[in-house]
């Protein structure tokens, strides 16, 4: 993997109401969610010792068991830069992202998070494939201090794109971010390329099962269709296969090769099955190609009708793994020790399955968000149940992958469906004992009431528990059409913080230090003595001249909140599948803060703006008489004046005069329309969304708000799968609905992508470029004062242009009896200001000029398999880059090298893995703020064994030693990293 051209570091200091958006939901220091997700699973891409049990089917894989911990060669090709930025800002994220990524593989990402003076609460990484308008997160784990890593599932990169942006909260509740500017709206863009090995054996978006992109033709039992015991027939097409191996042809039946018992020819195989018993069955089909190279098995199911056979239902298999992990990093002289325990286990009939998950870590921590996971799901072919951490996926505006701890309850009678979901979106904390109380800053902190001196407290740092109730019937049986409706509750438990906790206060002597807790030493830290609640309370009884008052409302941390979203959503699948209609809607209610009573009658006759006359009316036409009480409405919303929208329409003329207007401008509306066409080796999807300012979802908090989408994309193939062309282009209009002081904010991106596989023996090749223009339509400077002198502005216009090309180049070359992958990519960035009369560095702009970057990358990689039990990998990389804004410039040239090897030992049961990296830098700046990261080295060295134990029992472990070098600063800094764990299989 070479080095990106974002490798360099984003430094902010950004508000908690900037990123109000993407952090909706969370209380800064304890409550944003993770997706059921971490990095401490075996690793990624090692080849094995025996042959593994079968890995479990695609649906069955759930974002959290598919995040594995990469292994220890594919760190050395992801090292973070550790650079030391100005320790003026409030905190830095270094993170370098990848130039491309492949497309159903597991991604593996990194960050560095440095902070001044506050430690880091979490760091979350929220993403999405392109086009889509919410983002997933996922709670970055803590590898060593400092560092951060998490993987992406591999059902989470497609070929549309990947975006995504990191958030890290710090413990003061400041927020830093990368990117830094607008990152919700500016994600991170990766390109993902196809994946060569999941070409084949892929299913379309229309659901029909094919290889090389539906050149396998299905003829009999087509999928989840129900035949009669003596009518089944398998019946498979190979006649747009020209290149299948017809000695490799597999066909397997409920678990059984049956191969031998086909007849086979080189246009179609077929099977007739006896002693089928009624139930459900599976099909899979697998082969490889000429040259070798094993296409994705293609299973699918039928059922055939009749009772269920006593043999059927008495056959138990099941299935589990056990796996103990430990991980201990010494960076810097900071010690963290991390373990873990995970259990998985599926079995059952062919009537009832399960499957279940159980993860225990150290990391489990009271005043976090879980860490632990529980799981277990029970399959019908009527009911599915899931209880414990699950992760529904309803629709792209309701609940789209966030965690719940609860159930998951789907009813599926063919043309009727029904899923509910309910359980707890967020747990509750009381919040650390060194920050669950504060003093009231914004009441008289301490005052003379008679002879009683009262000290106002307040409650902080604690975070509600989050129920949800999601409810999802839905008419048709999705093969042809499916019209569904949606309705999801979420609401805060107020009863879920207590007032009265063990908790520390901080009490100046300007207020009652001196005079009460004279004989509390105080704290060189914040100046201030530190007092227990519990002192406060004791003091306050026995003695008449102080008091206390706490607030059971209202308090500084983050209210409660309520949220009501309803919403439909319908697609027909038409023309044999090759033309897909999909479109939805949702509409939502927010409650900020349901400590307020829910609004009474009297009180909505002066509710609607500018209506101040209390006359029984609302504006003078709608009856008080007429309308039911707010509080009869409780248990679905909470209505008072913290609700957003407060009313659901816009009120401009224009929208009043048109109805359809004023429905397509409700500020709290999402919807989408999307059609997709496959006709003549052309995958064309067009797309149109929509989401108002004012439409918020606690069970979806990361979706991107007023804003509006159009985007055309085609992915062309020809020359039988030989060549893919990829077109798209998607245009962005933020602030769609006025909310700030810039004009709305269009953004234009076009991507032409193209990759060629011309066979075993042949080099294959990638190009692609992209371009991307933001522009907030602004073309004049704003005079902020006018002087007898000199006028001073203020520069709002903001227009860039973002170009990039890259180029790939694959061979496998033969050399000598061994076999070697080599790879060459290059990859171009430039940002261009595009406003050409900015006078940079004019002291009359008091706002920044726009950004302007740059970077050059190159990167050379080498996978050799010289014997069969010896394996090497060679990787080599440059990235030069210049950034800067004004008159400051800074440049700087990363390079790095990274071999690594593996050898097979004792017939293969020991696997013994060792390497190097280094990493060196050499950055330079100009201009008056220029400060260019100093210059540094890193060298690591790693090692590493697997070995069989005994059947089914294997022990990896790891261990890497690196030690750092920087410009300046004498002698070196080391770091160690150990890993181990053991998995057994049965």
């Amino acid at each position: 993997m070479g080095l990106s051209a974002n490798w360099q570091a984003e430094v902010v200091a950004v508000s908690q109401q900037d990123l109000d958006e993407s952090l909706s939901q969370e209380e800064a220091t304890t409550s944003i969610e993770a997706t059921g997700t971490d990095t401490q699973d075996e690793p990624v891409g090692e080849e094995r010792l025996a042959p593994e049990s079968a890995a479990p089917a695609v649906d069955d894989v759930t974002p959290e068991e598919s995040l594995e911990e990469p292994g220890i060669e594919e760190l050395s090709a992801q090292e973070t830069v550790l650079d030391s930025p100005d320790t003026s800002v409030r905190g830095v994220i270094y993170h370098r992202a990848p130039e491309e990524a492949m497309a159903d593989a597991p991604l593996t990402l990194e960050a560095v998070v440095e902070t001044v003076d506050a430690g880091v609460a979490s760091v979350t990484i929220y993403h999405r494939v392109t086009g889509q308008l919410s983002y997933r997160e996922v709670a970055m784990s803590q590898a060593s201090p400092g560092l951060y890593v998490v993987t992406l599932a591999a059902a989470d990169l497609q070929e549309d794109g990947l975006e995504y942006y990191l958030i890290a909260v710090l413990e003061d509740r400041s927020v830093i971010a990368y990117p830094t500017a607008d990152p919700a709206k500016t994600p991170v863009t990766v390109p993902v390329s196809p994946n060569p090995e999941t070409v084949a054996g892929s299913q379309d978006m229309f659901g029909g099962v094919m290889i090389d992109q539906s050149n396998l033709l299905i003829l009999s039992p087509e999928p989840n269709e129900t035949f009669g015991s003596e009518d089944v027939i398998v019946a498979i097409s190979l006649f747009n296969l020209s290149d299948v191996d017809l000695s490799s042809i597999q066909l397997i039946l409920d678990g059984v090769d049956v191969t031998a018992h086909a007849d086979l020819s080189a246009d179609i195989i077929t099977y007739t099955p006896t002693d089928l018993g009624a139930g459900q069955h599976n099909i899979e089909f697998r082969a490889t190609t000429l040259a070798g190279n094993a296409y994705q098995p293609v299973s699918w199911p039928f059922r055939v009708a009749g009772r269920i056979s006593v043999r059927s239902d008495r056959t138990f298999q099941h299935s589990g793994t056990i796996t103990p992990n430990f991980r201990r990093d010494d960076i810097d002289g900071e010690v963290l020790a991390v373990s873990s325990i995970r259990l998985n286990y599926r079995g059952g009939w062919n009537w009832f399955k399960f499957r279940s998950r159980l993860k225990l870590t150290s990391e489990e921590d009271p005043f976090k968000s879980p860490r632990n996971r529980y799981f277990i799901a029970f399959e019908t072919p009527v009911l599915n149940l899931g209880l414990g951490d699950v992760t529904p996926r309803l629709n792209r505006f309701t609940l789209d992958g966030k965690r719940v701890r609860g159930y998951d309850a789907d009813l599926n009678l063919k043309y009727f469906h029904l899923r509910i979901v309910q359980g707890e979106l967020a747990r509750g904390i009381q919040g650390r004992p060194g920050s669950a109380y504060g003093v009231d800053e914004y009441q008289a902190q301490a005052f003379e009431s008679g002879l009683v001196d009262t000290l106002r407290l307040t409650r902080k740092g604690y975070s509600f528990k989050r129920n949800v109730l999601a409810v999802r019937p839905s008419l048709g049986s999705g093969e042809r059409f499916q019209w569904s409706f949606s309705y999801v509750k979420a609401k805060d438990v107020i009863s879920s913080v207590q007032s009265d906790v063990d908790g520390l206060v901080s009490i100046t002597d300007s207020t009652f230090g001196a005079r009460y807790f004279a004989d509390v030493d105080i704290d060189s830290s914040t100046q201030a003595r530190i007092v227990s609640f519990q002192d406060i309370v004791n003091l306050a009884n026995a003695n008449s001249q102080f008091d206390y008052v706490l607030p059971d409302s209202n308090w500084a941390g983050k209210s409660p909140e309520d949220n009501l979203v309803i919403g439909s959503d319908m697609t027909m699948v038409l023309s044999k599948r090759r033309f897909t209609i999909q479109t939805g809607f949702a509409l939502s209610m927010l409650n900020k803060n349901i400590w307020d009573p829910v609004l009474s009658l009297e009180e909505l006759d002066t509710f609607a703006p500018g209506d101040t006359s209390k006359d029984g009316m609302i504006l003078g036409e709608i009856d008080l008489a007429d309308l039911p009480d707010p509080a009869d409405f409780e248990d679905y919303f909470h209505i008072n004046l913290n609700q957003i929208p407060l009313l659901p329409f816009a009120t401009d003329s224009a929208s009043l005069a048109n109805p359809l207007q004023l429905i397509a401008k409700m500020p709290s509306l999402a919807y989408h329309a999307t059609a997709k066409l496959n006709y003549l080796n052309n995958f064309i999807t067009m797309e149109f969304q929509q989401v108002g300012p004012d439409y918020n979802s606690l069970a979806n908090p990361n979706i991107q708000k007023n804003v509006r989408i159009r985007s055309l994309s085609d992915r062309i193939r020809l020359f039988r799968n030989k060549l893919f062309l990829s077109l798209m282009y998607r245009s962005t209009d933020d602030d769609i609905v006025k909310l700030k002081d810039d004009n709305i904010t269009s953004t234009v991106t076009v991507n032409l992508s193209g990759t060629l596989n011309l066979g075993f023996g042949l080099p294959g090749l990638s190009l692609g470029t992209r371009t991307y223009r933001r522009d907030n339509g602004i073309a004049f400077l704003d005079t902020i004062s006018n002087t007898d002198s000199d006028d001073t502005y203020i520069d709002r216009r903001n227009s860039t242009l973002t170009k990039s090309t890259n180029f790939g180049l694959t061979y496998r070359l033969q050399l000598a009896g061994s076999s070697h992958d080599l790879s060459l990519n290059l990859a171009n960035t430039d940002i261009n200001d595009q406003i050409s009369d900015r006078q940079r560095g004019d002291t009359l702009y008091t706002t920044p000029n726009s950004p302007a970057a740059s970077s050059n990358i190159i990167s050379l990689s080498a996978n050799s398999i010289l014997t069969p039990k010896f394996r090497t990998n060679l990787a080599l990389a440059s990235n030069t880059s210049e950034f800067g804004e004004g008159a400051t410039l800074i440049s700087q040239q990363l390079i790095s090298i990274a071999l690594s090897a593996r050898y097979q030992l004792l017939d293969g049961k020991l696997l013994v893995r060792g390497g190097f990296n280094r990493i060196s830098s050499n950055a330079d700046g100009s201009g008056e703020d220029s400060s260019p990261p100093p210059n540094f080295s890193r060298l690591g060295i790693k090692g590493g064994l697997e070995v069989l134990l005994v059947d089914n029992l294997r022990w990896v472990t790891s261990l890497e030693f690196r030690t750092k070098q920087i410009e300046g600063i004498s002698g070196s800094v080391g770091s160690s990293i150990i890993t181990s764990n053991l998995q057994y299989r049965f």
